[in-house]
């Protein structure tokens, strides 16, 4: 968030701001994404988005921050053994992508356009998710594989997720997480 005097009703006001943006940027691409456009969303002004943020692109880069901590939160906080967790996370992921299509299209597919900051945090998160899969899985693992193993299925599993959101078919990657669960399953030789 932009630094400067916030109180709690600037932080519930920044999360609708980060909401709104994703919608806009789900909508329209980068190009739809304005801190005009994002404070009308909110029933505000644009002095009060700028109180919060210092552009469009601080606001996208939180959300998409945010966003990628709650998915690497879940896997992190979740219980019982990895394979279940990670099967747990896909699902989560899938009823994402069924549930919010606008959101899981702006974090999936147009962040990746955006250029500049958006697509740098991108790039950091798809590394954070890639290394809080790895080192679920490493510690009960029976295999050692090579380091780039969780950015690689993280990469992996978002051009699947990418390819269900293009077709418009949520469903195809709900279909595909057992045997995306299987290929982390062995990668990591998990029981």
């Amino acid at each position: 968030m932009h630094r400067g005097r916030t109180g709690v009703a600037d932080v519930a006001l920044a999360k609708d701001f980060m909401d709104a943006a994703l919608v806009c940027l789900g909508e329209r691409g980068r190009g739809g994404v304005s801190a005009g456009e994002v404070a009308r969303r909110c029933g505000v002004g644009r002095s009060a988005f700028y109180r919060c943020f210092s552009g469009p692109d601080q606001c996208l880069e939180s959300a998409y921050r945010e966003e990628t901590g709650k998915l690497s939160g879940r896997l992190l906080r979740a219980s019982g053994p990895a394979s279940e967790r990670v099967e747990r996370g896909l699902e989560d992921l899938a009823a994402f992508l069924a549930g919010d299509r606008l959101r899981a299209r702006a974090l999936l597919m147009e962040a990746r356009l955006a250029a500049g900051p958006p697509f740098q945090c991108r790039q950091e998160c798809l590394k954070r998710l890639g290394d809080v899969l790895d080192a679920a899985c490493r510690r009960e693992g029976r295999q050692e594989p090579p380091s780039s193993a969780g950015l690689f299925l993280v990469g992996g599993v978002e051009q699947l997720a990418i390819r269900a959101l293009n077709a418009d078919r949520p469903e195809d990657f709900a279909a595909d997480v057992p045997g995306i669960t299987v290929l982390i399953v062995r990668t990591y030789g998990l029981a």
